[in-house]
This record gives C-alpha cells, structure tokens and sequence, in this order.
C-alpha cells in the first residue's frame, strides 16, 4: 500500500439480542464460512448504501472495462482494414475506401485512448483515496 492510503480504525460494538437471533446469525456465519463477527459486519454493511467514492470506482472500474473491450475491437477491426488495403489495388475505389476506413478507425482508437488514459488515473485516485481496513 502506498503512504497515502487511509486506515479506518475498527471499534468494538457490543449489543444485546435473543438467542434465536445468535443462533441463527452462527448457523449464517457457518455456511459462509466466516466467523459471526464477520458475519455479523458483512451484513451491517450491506444494509448501508455503498458510499459514493466506492460506487464511483465500481463505475469507473466498469467504464474503463467498456474501453478497453472497444479498443481491442478496434485494433481488430484496423488489422483486418490493412490485410484489405495490402490486397487493393493501389488507385482503386476500393483502396480509397479502405483508407478513409482506416484513417476514421485511427481517430477512434486514438480517443478512446486517450479517454482509457483518463478514466485510468480517476481509477488509481479514487484506489488511492480509499481507507485500508485493518
């Protein structure tokens, strides 16, 4: 972890409950497989909203996935564009179409590119800002 990283401190909670609820809370922590501590923490948190820094890299994370798949399709899609271009004859229609293709092709990539790069370091940031549990 990097110096920058936040720790959240753990305090102890001490509460009350009947001894169906204890019951049934150790039978959940062990089909879980966690303790009932754990089990018990797990479910408090997913009662709460996630916090907006949580669900903006959840998004961004998604975002940058979406990028990614559309530059590798990209890429493929420009190999396959010049394999067209080698086999055109130079001066046709078709090696002119080619060509515009290809050219519209570079000017995506190098967008998404540059957007991919972007949504990286909002990625690393938000990584970044997040506490570290102990």
């Amino acid at each position: 972890m990097t110096g920058s990283a936040r720790v959240a401190p753990k305090i102890a909670i001490a509460t009350d409950s009947t001894a169906d609820l204890h019951e049934r809370i150790n039978e959940a922590a062990k089909v879980s497989g966690r303790s009932m501590n754990a089990e018990i923490v797990q479910r408090l948190e997913a009662s709460f909203p996630p916090d907006i820094e949580s669900e903006m890299l959840r998004q961004r994370m998604a975002e940058l996935a979406n990028l990614q798949r559309s530059l590798q399709d990209i890429h493929t899609r420009l190999d396959a564009e010049r394999t067209r271009l080698q086999r055109a004859d130079p001066g046709s229609a078709e090696y002119r179409s080619v060509g515009e293709r290809i050219s519209v092709f570079q000017i995506r990539m190098e967008t998404l590119t540059t957007l991919a790069a972007s949504v990286q370091e909002d990625v690393e940031r938000l990584i970044k800002a997040r506490p570290v549990a102990n």
